[in-house]
């Protein structure tokens, strides 16, 4: 007897899935076959359950057996008779004319470890660290040389993304350009994203306080629900419009003017605008990182890393060429190549670690853990940069939070 099994999938078939089995009898010389293949064609379900099922009698019908041991392998066995030739041995009591398959699906790993549970919330938490660190250090750096500009900084950062991502890649075997038809035009929009996010963010680092710009930063989860509501067709809930009400009022109140000069009031607001534009740069990118599960987490870091380096270097080429010309000495030295080092290794890190973390946990649940970064900018701005708070700035920062934590916990649990 030959058997052709196709299941909707090429090269699958397991417990659960329907395929199409066609029946015929080999050709041995010139006798014609006795089962014609377009007669004994029929669609069969394995189930792995402890079933018998036998169909009705009839030419060209199937009969199936199905059952699962308890030995660690699902196994479902299939009896295929042929109605036409099947005759009982009454001596063996057996069926001759039946062909069985078996089918073998092994069991999922149990998640029983600590490691495998919070794996996803720890990469994520260790991103937010790194990330943070890195901003602290870029504001240390604009403080210690002024010489020292946003797109160096653009620069420091994407190449440590693009060299990190182009390592890990080669160190796992991954193809970089083994990418679905469906994702390219996700990886290029993350690209695109990304830069701006670096250009945007690091101006705004340069011209207000590390804590202002976590408080801002932190409406992405806002910007997201606006998100889903224009473009997705999602529905908001009341509580939504309620939390995204205080969010607004906040950063109302946390964008004024503040400062004791009139370049201290334009430089505050400006780069409040900034933290906001790369805010909702942030939920985009959000998005998109949980929409490209697919493919291996270095790959989006590796491309908007070129982008980011191809995009800065034509600045960079331009600041030096003007010193040169104005024979001005060298605007950088040793430590600030320092610097530089552990700003793009911290980023780097930070990024690729954000990639990674979106691979094994939802995007709610990560989008609470950035609040643990608010800590750390306000104990830098107020141990290391003297920074000056205004009342009005904390208010600001406390709706904003409040109003963001709420929306993050909610879509946690599932009640919006």
């Amino acid at each position: 007897m030959n058997l052709s099994i196709s299941a909707p999938k090429k090269g699958e078939i397991s417990l659960g899935v329907k395929a199409d089995i066609d029946i015929g009898q080999p050709i041995v010389g010139d006798e014609q076959p006795l089962l014609s293949l377009s007669k004994m064609y029929s669609k069969i379900s394995a189930v792995p359950e402890e079933t018998t099922m036998m169909g009705r009698g009839g030419y060209g019908e199937t009969s199936m057996l199905a059952k699962m041991p308890s030995a660690g392998m699902n196994v479902s066995k299939i009896a295929i008779l042929d109605r036409k030739s099947m005759i009982m041995d009454p001596g063996q009591s057996m069926l001759k004319g039946v062909t069985f398959i078996e089918l073998h699906d092994p069991p999922a790993p149990p998640l029983n470890t600590w490691w495998q549970l919070l794996k996803g919330i720890l990469i994520m938490k260790m991103s937010v660290l790194l990330l943070t660190v890195s901003g602290i250090l870029v504001k240390y750096h604009y403080e210690y040389n002024p010489n020292v500009t946003i797109y160096d900084m653009v620069f420091v950062r994407a190449f440590s993304q693009l060299l990190m991502s182009y390592v890990i890649a080669r160190r796992e075997k991954v193809n970089l350009t083994d990418i679905p038809d469906h994702q390219w035009r996700l990886v290029i929009i993350r690209a695109i994203t990304g830069t701006m996010t670096f250009f945007i963010f690091n101006t705004a680092v340069k011209l207000i306080s590390l804590s202002k710009v976590a408080f801002l930063n932190n409406t992405s989860p806002i910007f997201a629900t606006i998100i889903a509501f224009m473009f997705l067709g999602e529905a908001i809930t009341r509580s939504e419009v309620a939390s995204l009400s205080i969010c607004i009022l906040g950063v109302a109140i946390l964008v004024q003017p503040y400062g004791e000069s009139t370049q201290e009031q334009t430089e505050n607001t400006l780069g409040s605008i900034l933290v906001l534009m790369s805010s909702f740069l942030n939920a985009v990118n959000y998005c998109l990182l949980r929409m490209m599960k697919e493919i291996h987490y270095c790959i989006s870091p590796y491309y908007y890393g070129i982008l980011g380096t191809l995009s800065s270097l034509p600045f960079i080429f331009n600041t030096e060429f003007s010193y040169l010309q104005q024979a001005l000495p060298t605007r950088l030295g040793p430590v600030d190549y320092l610097l530089f080092f552990l700003v793009g290794a911290s980023s780097a890190l930070g990024a690729i670690s954000k990639s990674l973390a979106f691979q094994y946990e939802k995007v709610s649940t990560l989008s609470m853990l950035k609040y643990t970064n608010l800590f750390y900018s306000l104990a830098a701005d107020v141990m290391l940069f003297q920074s000056h708070i205004y009342p009005g700035e904390i208010v600001g920062a406390t709706l904003i939070v409040s109003s963001s934590f709420i929306i993050a916990v909610l879509k946690s649990y599932r009640v919006i």
